[in-house]
């Protein structure tokens, strides 16, 4: 009896942590993932079976600590071996958590239905094959309810990690429920885990699905507009900034002009006066100067004329400038008019904004180094590719696509996982990555060619 016992303690963690890794998007397992799975379970069977003083008090003690012990475990694997923020941590812990509950009480329901005894835990009872059968099926519905979920979350991903108040929100909520599952399982405790207490939770959890999902669908969408509108000032204000600069560069071309002439009379003076000593004097002191001004490498928004698409050319033009601004050593070529993005324009807007801040920021901490960034027009695709410098001592390819992963810190910032989730989700855009010696190149590539 005890060795069933045990047996089924380990399929339930098995399970928690199945969904855990669900909801997390992973796939690889880790020795330090196994050992808090196997300590985990440990402390949670030791706890479960601890006896105490008072009886009264000892299944609602042993509730508690194999609780506490069952969520630091789950809490232990997001925070401390996946890397993710406390925010994400407390989220997938409360998820997977309010997932398992749900599929207990579905299957406890099933079993009630079907005239199986005990109907609202496993653990107790003669015949441990139908407790098996019963944890099978929890095992079943956690891990489809996980899936779906995972999937649901994909198309929000990015967004989400964008917004920390949409992350505190959807945090806090998961907390709240956690809590409100886990007071309705110690009031079953006191007065008994009737079918119609069963009922309750399974209506509740239906209940809050169907509106944590319209709460979340209605405050994406106005994210959404917000985002769209916010992206159409900044495209104005980009042209805006493009028309002044192109202005500029106008003004600079003809101060240029007039130097030029300038400087002809000059060396035609002395070269009817034969001073070719004043001649030299006047090119070291006069014209070397001006030559290093104008050879000094600008950004020269001639190129980006040739981008005619509006929302991409003011991306380009707005993170250039900042480039720019910030004393960074930018280059910008297109050899081809770009009249169509064959593409949603908003996706592309969103992973060309990434790249060049992650470039940006990256040539900002490096405190040296050069930003290329050029757009390439083929028969049926269009290719951007930006270029900066990066440390020697960047961590491997492999290791900067790992989900979570990022160079700022814990699930800060949006790594190549991200992008990766973001391309594979529109088949007309391909994203690749390369580290050659000090150089950072990032492909994308969009178009029926793609």
């Amino acid at each position: 009896m005890a060795l069933n016992l045990i047996i089924l303690h380990f399929m339930q963690m098995f399970f928690s942590f199945l969904t855990l890794k669900v909801l997390a998007h992973d796939k690889k397992i880790t020795i330090k993932e196994v050992s808090i799975f196997i300590a985990t379970t440990c402390a949670i069977i030791y706890f479960h079976h601890t006896e105490w003083h008072s009886e009264a008090a000892a299944n609602l003690l042993n509730f508690i600590l194999s609780a506490i012990a069952w969520l630091f475990g789950l809490f232990a694997y997001a925070f401390y071996e996946k890397k993710f923020s406390l925010k994400t941590s407390l989220t997938l812990m409360s998820a997977s958590t309010i997932i398992i509950i749900s599929a207990d009480h579905l299957v406890s329901f099933i079993r009630n239905l079907v005239s199986i005894h005990n109907h609202s835990n496993w653990y107790h009872g003669m015949n441990y094959q139908n407790h098996y059968l019963g944890m099978l099926l929890i095992g079943f519905f956690a891990f489809t309810f996980a899936f779906l979920l995972a999937k649901f979350s994909q198309k929000f991903q990015l967004r989400v990690k964008e917004n920390e108040s949409l992350k505190t929100l959807i945090m806090i909520a998961s907390l709240i429920v956690l809590s409100t599952f886990y007071g309705s399982i110690i009031l079953g405790m006191y007065h008994g885990n009737t079918i119609e207490l069963i009922q309750l939770n399974l209506l509740f959890f239906i209940v809050y699905l169907f509106i944590t999902v319209i709460v979340f669908i209605f405050y994406t969408k106005i994210s959404r507009e917000k985002y769209a509108m916010q992206r159409k000032q900044d495209e104005e204000k980009a042209l805006q900034q493009y028309a002044i600069e192109v202005e500029r560069q106008y003004h600079e071309v003809q101060k240029f002009k007039q130097d030029y002439q300038s400087i002809l009379t000059s060396i035609d003076a002395y070269i009817h006066k034969e001073d070719l000593e004043g001649l030299r004097q006047y090119y070291l002191k006069e014209i070397t100067p001006q030559s290093k001004h104008f050879s000094k490498n600008e950004f020269r928004l001639e190129n980006l004329s040739k981008v005619n698409v509006s929302e991409i050319k003011s991306i380009l033009a707005v993170k250039l400038m900042t480039a720019q601004e910030s004393g960074l050593d930018v280059r910008f070529e297109a050899v081809d008019e770009i009249n169509i993005i064959p593409m949603d324009s908003f996706t592309l807007v969103r992973t060309l904004g990434i790249l060049l801040d992650n470039a940006i920021e990256a040539l900002i901490e490096l405190e040296k180094g050069q930003l290329q960034v050029g757009v390439m027009k083929n028969k049926a695709s269009i290719t951007f590719v930006i270029q900066n410098t990066c440390s020697l001592h960047l961590p491997p390819l492999h290791q900067l696509k790992q989900p979570g992963y990022s160079t700022k810190g814990l699930d800060r910032g949006l790594g190549l996982s991200n992008l990766a989730e973001l391309a594979k989700h529109h088949p007309k855009m391909l994203l690749d990555t390369r580290i050659i010696e000090n150089q950072f190149i990032q492909k994308v590539t969009v178009g029926g060619g793609v």
